[in-house]
């Protein structure tokens, strides 16, 4: 088992040669690692082998809850993941590291002792095979910070898993904040209850340093914006003035976010009884295939009052209590019919079941024969959104206006994470952390 002493003076014999050696620099902008295939490991979401799948990242037992957690009190973080695997084959031996970032998610110059009273790298023991599943998997469930270890500094933090005791094979990543609540967050205005404009337009917070002992509150307090904890689509509000003792800062939300469309849900949860989504259920020997229906565009963009979950999914079977392991995986297939192939675009399905990225895995076809837009995703049973988005390649950004108009009306969950590092600080605490439904 590969896990770090606790003993001091190796400890520090340690970071001394590691940091006048290969301490990576704060600016690095993408962090690698020396894999087999060369693929560099980014600071961010990564699925990086095609058998794991359904990677779920939340706070103790809530799967809808965002991957945060609090200094000063006992609320670990919950990871799970499965691994296709046959009968026949052995489980594999996964090991979880975390690495500490900084604001911007580069990676930071500290050593494990620096940030974390405990074992940074260690073994995942809780590990179960899927029962009554045509497709056979294997499940992995790991929680920290375990009993009698905490961490010591707050900040941004990457959770690698990798195999087999080598930590070049990473297969999975996962970002995760750890916050000390030092800082007053509250807004400056009520929230719009016009029914007929569901969407906030605008957003006014009030930032107040507190007990926090800041020089310049408007130059040393950075406070980020993240819709739907979208860590890939964070703004950076700029403080207008100081208010009563605290910042004042107002976000235009339909300029910074204009993707912030609503979701379409899928509701996979039972092979046997079809839910509103469902249009046919085929069983074969090794696999179930589901029909959705198909989906026109929302071109009207109207809100929908039918709650989803801001692009999340949770892990549900109706015919069987334990999800984890007795939820089957089944291809779900989607259908978009428009009139013509859009030109230089591609078409894709995305939210969190795709790691918030497109690739070939979510790329949807062009059916001349039915004149639609088709593409399947092999999912656990469970409830699911997703958006049909456009991207003219892969590297660019992705956009759902094609399919659903000009953004107006739509319900998004924000969330605000306010950055703060001293003069003594050896990375960016995370002091501050609220959140607001904007509808």
């Amino acid at each position: 088992m590969i896990r770090f002493t606790k003993h001091l003076h190796l400890y520090l014999l340690i970071g001394l040669a590691v940091c006048l050696s290969a301490c990576p620099a704060l600016g690095t902008k993408v962090y690698t690692e020396n894999l087999p295939s060369g693929e560099a490991i980014r600071t961010a979401d990564l699925t990086l082998d095609a058998n794991i799948k359904t990677i779920l990242l939340y706070r103790e037992t809530d799967q809808l809850s965002v991957p945060v957690t609090f200094m000063g009190s006992f609320d670990p973080l919950t990871l799970e993941f499965d691994e296709l695997r046959s009968a026949e084959s052995r489980e594999s031996d996964f090991f979880v590291d975390i690495q500490a970032c900084n604001e911007y998610w580069e990676p930071a110059s500290m050593l494990p002792i620096q940030f974390y009273d405990g074992f940074t790298q260690d073994r995942i023991q809780q590990v179960q095979r899927s029962e009554f599943t045509k497709v056979e998997y294997v499940h992995y469930t790991y929680q920290f910070p375990q009993e009698g270890e905490t961490f010591t500094k707050s900040g941004n933090y990457l959770l690698k898993v990798f195999r087999e005791g080598d930590p070049n094979a990473v297969v999975l990543t996962r970002r995760f904040v750890v916050v000390e609540p030092l800082v007053g967050i509250s807004l400056a205005n009520e929230l719009s209850q016009n029914p007929r404009r569901r969407r906030m337009e605008a957003l006014s917070l009030l930032v107040n340093p507190g007990t926090l002992n800041v020089f310049n509150p408007m130059m040393d307090l950075h406070i980020n914006l993240v819709p739907n904890f979208r860590l890939d689509r964070t703004a950076e509000l700029t403080p207008q003035r100081m208010m009563e003792n605290s910042l004042l800062c107002e976000v235009n939300l339909l300029r910074s976010f204009p993707f912030g469309h609503e979701f379409r849900s899928a509701d996979i949860r039972s092979t046997r009884f079809l839910s509103a989504q469902i249009q046919d259920v085929e069983e074969r020997e090794d696999i179930f295939d589901v029909y959705l229906f198909a989906d026109a565009p929302w071109l009207s963009n109207r809100f929908g009052r039918q709650p989803d979950l801001n692009g999340n999914f949770m892990i549900e079977v109706q015919e069987w209590p334990h999800p984890s392991v007795q939820a089957d995986y089944v291809y779900t297939y989607f259908s978009l019919p428009l009139s013509s192939p859009l030109s230089g675009q591609e078409v894709y399905i995305l939210g969190k079941c795709t790691d918030w990225a497109i690739s070939t895995a979510n790329k949807m076809r062009w059916n001349e024969t039915l004149s639609a837009y088709e593409g399947e995703l092999l999912l656990k049973q469970g409830i699911y959104d997703y958006q049909y988005v456009t991207a003219p390649t892969p590297s660019e950004q992705p956009s759902s206006i094609d399919f659903q108009g000009q953004l107006t009306d739509a319900e998004n969950q924000y969330y605000v994470l306010v950055y703060y590092r001293g003069p003594t600080d050896l990375n960016d605490r995370v002091v501050g952390f609220w959140a607001v439904n904007g509808s």
